[in-house]
């Protein structure tokens, strides 16, 4: 089974594969619209997902990004976990 760890908007994030580390900066905390529909110019979206160890290291998702009722985008992703237990 999959595990959501971290699920976040920022503007933007940056991952070093030489030190295994990623940078997040500017964390969307709230959106405040003056009206609709409003345009967000750039937004990146992060999410630790974690496997266990008996988990197949790949797997298709489905991301959605809804507003109440309304699917606004469905994009399909492959999960490529590899050796690791974490992606």
């Amino acid at each position: 089974m999959i595990i959501c760890r971290l699920l976040l908007c920022a503007q933007g994030v940056v991952r070093d594969a030489e030190r295994s580390t990623i940078s997040i900066f500017n964390i969307i905390e709230t959106l405040q619209a003056a009206g609709f529909p409003f345009f967000i110019q750039q937004m990146a979206v992060f999410a630790l997902l974690e496997r266990e160890p008996g988990d197949p290291p790949q797997h298709e998702i489905q991301f959605r990004l809804s507003m109440g009722e309304a699917e606004l985008v469905t994009v399909p992703l492959t999960i490529e976990f590899r050796e690791s237990l974490r992606n």
